[in-house]
């Protein structure tokens, strides 16, 4: 997860993956970590 995209540097590419322009809600976690979950086995 990276956070604060709108102020990174155009030429910054991270692997993650979910981008949010400021910090994201506490509404978007689960699904973040239902996610990494299934990845991790």
């Amino acid at each position: 997860m990276e956070t604060c995209v709108k102020d990174k540097l155009s030429w910054v590419a991270l692997p993650a993956a979910y981008s949010f322009d400021e910090f994201p809600g506490m509404a978007d976690y689960p699904a973040m970590l239902q996610a990494y979950a299934a990845r991790a086995g």
